[in-house]
């Protein structure tokens, strides 16, 4: 199998994790930070799942848990169960059983976030353990600042695709504020100021 890369909107769909241990907790918080509404099925939860934002229904799983579920995540540990909530997905679009890529049909890669910016990394299965490490390099040339450098990126994107000018000339301007200069805050100042002198 060669998975395409994609980015999905999740973002108030209905998302059924099943399992509650510390898997689960791993692909709940990314789900929560998608803004999914999320069902946790578990008997048992992580005392740091019993905090967060969901619906726990503390119970085993049956077929009816996933009415309605666009994204189920297994991820209980057990094999049994997870096969089941495999079969009982069929009709789900998006499917992830927890360390078996290639039973499901969609995996969590290693991810970095800053702001818009979203970095994933995906072994295809081979070594998670290897995304992981790459995910950690890659953040050290990526630090928290680095979100509202994108933020300053989209902005002058919108402001000059409205301008007049020809696409050679967009492209040029687009591609000269990539200069590392521009991640300085007084030159994002001046170049918005700059933009809106031109409207």
């Amino acid at each position: 199998m060669t998975p395409l890369p994609l980015t999905v909107d999740i973002e108030g769909r209905e998302a059924v994790v099943v399992g509650g241990g510390p898997v689960a907790e791993r692909r709940v918080r990314t789900l929560l930070e998608a803004r999914a509404n999320l069902t946790v099925v578990s008997p048992e939860l992580t005392s740091s799942l019993k905090e967060m934002d969901i619906i726990w229904k503390r119970k085993t799983f049956d077929h009816g848990d996933l009415e309605n579920a666009f994204l189920v995540v297994a991820a209980t540990g057990d094999d049994r169960v997870d096969q089941e909530v495999k079969r009982a997905g069929g009709d789900v679009p998006l499917l992830n059983v927890a360390g078996h890529r290639e039973v499901g049909n969609i995996q969590f890669p290693a991810s970095l976030t800053r702001g818009r910016l979203s970095i994933a990394v995906t072994t295809g299965g081979a070594s998670p353990a290897l995304a992981s490490s790459l995910r950690n390099s890659i953040e050290e040339g990526f630090d928290e600042d680095y979100a509202s450098y994108v933020d300053f990126l989209y902005r002058c994107r919108v402001e000059i695709t409205a301008t007049s000018w020809t696409d050679g000339k967009k492209k040029e301007v687009l591609r000269e504020l990539l200069d590392d200069k521009y991640k300085n805050k007084q030159e994002q100042e001046r170049i918005i100021a700059w933009l809106e002198e031109m409207k």
